[in-house]
């Protein structure tokens, strides 16, 4: 007889916060767990004919229990399902380097309260326990790791560079053996090439409205960061949601520049594109444990597409650095 129930059947309930179970039938009462204190809701109810004696019920549940078990024992565990390695995108505005678009002047980095300002960045930040430290430099350049390891036998003096101010200073902090450079170069950012595309096609409305509509409140909010002269606040700002999608938002605006079958719009971003599913790559290639707690430290106008690549990714878990940087 099928353990469905029919007419006469009655339900057996599934009890109190332990999940007690108690059967009952016109014939017989069988009770597991007295600590019941409410009803599971109907969906968790099981109906059995009144028919059925204790035995069978008891075959049948001993059954399902052994199936259970064996199913469970094959499985993994969700804590082992859900072992990602973590990543950190931390967004800056370069210390020295001034090749971007749009450049910045946060001041002189060795200067005593940079150095002071800096120093409370990287007491922040190392409280997410970074296994691995990752920073802007070509993925092949051998030199730079040569110099983390001079750095910690005391024989390399930090430059100025952020690869060093903050790369270096969190990874030794951290008490990390290595520095990971994941830099990808070799794609050409051609902005001249597209701006006299636009002028000379009747484009450069396009232009302005990307840099009036998405670079101008991000120039707004990170003026008013730079003006309280503290580099958490601009490092806060700069990894906010709305300063991420501004700068990402003006190459989804210039990308339509082109007519015809030129594109130097969606030409120049494809190329930003690539450099950044190349420094995914090295980023990958720099992970090798489940257990790795990576923070990355990379120009800002890169932070969105990649914290999207390493949110999509099955293998990794992103961390936002806002909650570091209280």
């Amino acid at each position: 007889m099928p353990l469905i129930a029919k007419a006469e059947a009655r339900a057996l309930t599934c009890d109190g916060e332990d999940q007690a179970l108690t059967w009952r039938t016109d014939r017989t009462s069988f009770r597991i767990c007295r600590s019941a204190r409410h009803r599971c809701p109907p969906q968790h109810r099981i109906f059995v004919s009144n028919k059925i004696g204790f035995k069978r019920l008891f075959h049948a549940l001993t059954v399902t229990a052994l199936l259970t078990f064996a199913a469970s024992g094959s499985a993994q565990s969700p804590s082992q399902e859900s072992r990602r390695s973590k990543v950190m995108i931390v967004g800056i505005s370069h210390l020295v380097a001034k090749q971007d678009l749009h450049n910045f002047d946060l001041g002189d980095p060795m200067s005593p309260k940079m150095q002071t300002q800096i120093a409370d960045v990287m007491r922040h930040l190392v409280l997410f326990r970074p296994t691995k430290v990752t920073i802007e430099a070509e993925f092949s350049n051998q030199i730079i790791r040569q110099e983390y390891l001079d750095y910690l036998a005391g024989k390399f003096r930090l430059g100025p560079n952020e690869n060093y101010q903050y790369g270096f200073r969190l990874a030794w902090l951290a008490h990390n053996k290595a520095i990971y450079p994941v830099d990808a170069q070799g794609f050409p950012f051609e902005f001249e090439k597209m701006q006299t595309f636009a002028k000379s096609h009747g484009q450069q409305s396009i232009l302005d409205s990307a840099n009036a509509e998405n670079f101008a409140g991000f120039q707004k909010g990170m003026d008013a960061a730079i003006r309280t002269g503290d580099l958490l606040t601009i490092l806060r700002f700069l990894n906010t949601p709305d300063a991420l999608r501004e700068n990402e938002g003006w190459y989804l605006v210039v990308d339509k520049i082109g007519a015809g079958a030129e594109y130097p719009g969606a030409d120049l971003v494809s190329n930003w594109w690539a450099r950044n599913l190349h420094i995914f790559a090295n980023l990958l290639r720099s992970i090798d444990s489940p257990d790795d707690r990576v923070v990355m430290f990379i120009g800002q106008g890169h932070a969105a597409i990649l914290r999207q690549f390493v949110k999509d990714s099955p293998d990794l878990e992103l961390i936002d650095p806002g909650e570091y940087l209280k």
